[in-house]
């Protein structure tokens, strides 16, 4: 028993001492050894240093390891660092021996050459990415290739529309909605008139979330997109009239096709964000609404919610988060806010925690995590950098930072919103957060009235909460600190999709009463 213990005390050592290699001046010896370890966990560690600190004199080795490599965690990792660092030819070969894996490792292939960044990415992403059995995991692949690109979203479209990409096609459409950025007209159009029935539905249910009076469009993408055909599902003929309804504020009209659609399980994928407005009162009946959502006041418009550009740190093969806080002896967590710059794959570059409240060890393992994070943008024109980025890890509670195994089921699509289709998280361990005294008696001497803290919060697939960033702030700066200190502590039952597990994002509200 207790050599067991020794044993794995030594190995948590082996694989934290790999991992804080990511801030030594020199990191390319220690990766080498973590590359040769019998460990799965250090050889993960190892490639994932490689990769964020550039260590291209690992590349012998990790070219041997994936084509070999038994454990598959620690192949996502090795299979990461060589595209990351390699030439083309790594690229193709890290692609092909995705396939010995299950098909959560056809994402982090998908991820990690999106981090090559466009141009590039969407070369290999039409020779290698576009045959795998997935693109992308979590983060979208053309939110990642595009990041900081813009200017390079049309063309783009035009090729993988002009590669009959289905998939590809309407995950790159996505990647403009999350941006609000218009794909050019013109590529736009030929997407609505493609001879693929699932390429003109992507572009027409793309125009129905897209088009309103801020984002309108011209009258040849508009005929084009409203026009009937003869050969259209039911899906397609739906969208090209809300398309209409959206573009040229014609008055919704009955129709019993419609409402029979509507009430088909097929209806399900595209309306859980389709403006009411659009719809009449039979099609919304049709969904189970039964009473119509009260339009907003004239002149109101719906502000985005607030969203840093990245996370910080982030997901991180599962145990190496454990053998750094253990090497590290880190029991008491932290709390504030911290800056970072990063580069286009997402490695971090720059890293301020003066801010961020913690003693020597945990302030060590922190740093320790974040530079070993390949961040993800929040859409296409986030920056690449942040100075808004909550640190929130509570005394002795688990770090909600694991990565799934590659052998557990991969949701298909980004973060999911809570919303209509998808189901509401339900709390089933709720922690009420400390209200100091010193701040309750001001409170009741001022007439403060209640205090809330709303924040936006990610519930992972596994019910783990991490707090991203405060929606609404308290009257008193100490309850902001307490809300996320009682959130990260929280145990909630995850949202799903069909069932199935997914992450979420959502807006929680915490309440302080004074008495």
């Amino acid at each position: 028993m207790i050599a067991g213990l020794l044993l794995s005390s030594f190995l948590a050592a082996t694989t934290a001492n790999v991992a804080q290699a990511v801030g030594v001046a020199d990191p390319a010896a220690t990766v080498t050894d973590g590359l040769a370890s019998p460990t799965p966990l250090t050889r993960a560690a190892a490639a994932r240093v490689a990769a964020v600190r550039d260590v291209k004199a690992a590349l012998p080795a990790l070219r041997t390891l994936v084509t070999k490599e038994a454990d598959a965690d620690a192949a996502r990792e090795e299979l990461r660092a060589l595209i990351i660092l390699g030439t083309d030819e790594d690229v193709a070969l890290a692609a092909k021996n995705a396939g010995r894996y299950p098909a959560r490792m056809d994402a982090a292939v998908g991820d990690a050459v999106a981090r090559l960044g466009a141009p590039r990415a969407v070369d290999l992403y039409l020779t290698n990415v576009k045959p795998l059995r997935h693109i992308s995991g979590e983060a979208n692949f053309f939110s990642l290739a595009l990041w900081g690109r813009p200017e390079l979203l049309t063309a783009t479209a035009a090729r993988v529309l002009g590669a009959q990409d289905d998939r590809g096609w309407k995950e790159l459409l996505e990647a403009a909605r999350d941006a609000r950025l218009p794909v050019g007209e013109g590529v736009l159009n030929a997407g609505a008139n493609a001879g693929t029935p699932k390429l003109r539905e992507a572009t027409l249910w793309h125009l129905v979330h897209f088009v309103d009076d801020t984002h309108p469009i011209g009258d040849g993408l508009q005929k084009a997109a409203t026009t009937p055909r003869e050969d259209a599902s039911p899906r397609e003929a739906f969208a090209r009239e809300l398309v209409r309804r959206a573009s040229t504020r014609g008055e919704p009209k009955a129709d019993p096709k419609f409402e029979a659609y509507l009430a088909s399980a097929d209806a399900k994928q595209d309306l859980g964000t389709v403006r009411p407005a659009l719809l009449t009162d039979g099609e919304l009946h049709a969904l189970g609404v039964a009473q119509r959502p009260p339009a907003p006041p004239a002149g109101a418009t719906k502000a985005p919610l607030p969203a840093t550009s990245f996370l910080l740190p982030s997901q991180l093969p599962a145990g190496v988060v454990d053998a750094v806080f253990a090497n590290n002896l880190c029991t008491s967590g932290w709390l504030g806010v911290a800056a970072a710059g990063v580069d286009r794959a997402g490695r971090v570059r720059q890293l301020d925690l003066s801010h961020v409240t913690s003693d020597p060890a945990c302030n060590t393992a922190l740093a320790t995590l974040a530079r070993l994070s390949l961040v993800s943008p929040a859409n296409i024109s986030s920056t690449f950098t942040a100075g808004d980025l909550l640190m929130v890890q509570p005394n002795r509670v688990s770090v909600c930072l694991d990565e799934p195994s590659v052998g557990e089921p991969l949701y298909v699509g980004r973060i999911a919103r809570v919303g209509r289709d998808v189901r509401t998280p339900t709390v089933q361990r709720q922690l009420d957060p400390v209200y100091p005294e010193e701040v309750r008696k001001k409170a009741i001497a001022t007439g403060a009235p209640p205090q809330a803290v709303t924040v936006e919060a990610l519930v992972s697939s596994t019910g783990c909460v991490r707090p991203l960033k405060i929606v609404k702030a308290a009257t008193f700066p100490d309850l902001n600190a307490s809300a996320l200190e009682a959130l990260a502590q929280w145990s909630i039952s995850p949202s799903k999709i069909n069932d199935q597990p997914v992450p979420a994002v959502l807006n929680i509200t915490i309440q302080f009463r004074a008495q």
